[in-house]
């Protein structure tokens, strides 16, 4: 029951944490140039990307409903792919799905 329960509230935590992003970069207080929001698929899955098709750039958002370090947020598998994608130029606005 209580991990049925944490998952729900992870995934409603990543929803508001998304709007919440999202409305921050539209309204100027988190400066980024993104015009396409949603989520990113390259081999794993990133909760929200805000992207701009202008520069062709991205800044990918991981949520987690759990307390993490610094350093162990920082040593995932996801965030080493994800790492190993940008640095070779794999993101592209056709990967991003559910656009806001």
């Amino acid at each position: 029951m209580t991990g049925d329960f944490n998952a729900y509230l992870g995934r409603v935590f990543e929803k508001i944490s998304g709007e919440y992003v999202i409305s921050e970069i539209k309204s100027g207080r988190i400066e980024v140039d993104a015009d396409v929001f949603g989520r990113w698929q390259y081999g794993e899955e990133t909760d929200l990307i805000a992207y701009s098709s202008k520069e062709k750039k991205g800044l990918p958002l991981e949520v987690k409903w759990k307390a993490l370090s610094c350093e162990e947020a920082t040593r995932t598998r996801f965030l080493n792919r994800l790492k190993k994608a940008f640095k070779h130029n794999r993101l592209s606005s056709s990967l991003i799905l559910e656009v806001h």
